[in-house]
């Protein structure tokens, strides 16, 4: 057990937006402060980065340290009193997902979801603008989860807080 003068170490927290070269970063996050012993739920991460989706934080800029999920519950990550430990967010440039499988563009996630008209969920990771057909014999459900499709040449967009159920079989 650590103690000085009869109280537990506490530390902060200090969440780094950390967003790939040449791209820009939004929004702000404050330290977390901590109490060595008392687990807690790291802070949602808030920032945005264009083209990019949040998948987690590290220990290191470069992602070779410990690895953190955003939300995650936590303890005990350092037992310095009055020091800081930072987080480094991470940023995928993938768009959707098809049966776990990554997708950078959509068109490469739709020409994932099988021919068999079998309803396959495509469930994007971050907003994306693109032209595409979905073939007759695809049975497509997307995902949207906040994000947004659009086609700007025909200023089309499809925005749904839920799921968007595109049937084309027969």
């Amino acid at each position: 057990k650590i103690t000085i003068n009869g109280r537990q170490p506490v530390y902060d927290v200090k969440f780094n937006a950390n967003p790939p070269t040449g791209s820009t970063v939004s929004g702000s996050m404050s330290n977390q402060h901590f109490e060595y012993g008392t687990a807690q739920n790291l802070t949602i991460n808030s920032f945005i980065v264009d083209g990019y989706t949040f998948s987690g934080w590290n220990t290191s800029a470069d992602g070779t340290g410990t690895t953190y999920s955003d939300g995650e519950l936590v303890s005990n990550l350092i037992s310095t009193d009055g020091s800081i430990l930072n987080l480094y967010a991470h940023w995928s440039d993938y768009v959707a997902e098809v049966n776990g499988v990554q997708y950078r563009t959509l068109a490469q996630a739709i020409n994932a979801v099988p021919n068999n008209n079998v309803e396959t969920i495509v469930k994007l990771l971050a907003n994306t603008s693109a032209a595409i057909t979905i073939p007759t014999t695809k049975n497509v459900l997307f995902d949207l989860q906040n994000f947004t499709i659009s086609n700007s040449g025909n200023n089309r967009v499809i925005v749904n807080n839920g799921s968007v159920k595109i049937t084309n079989g027969a």
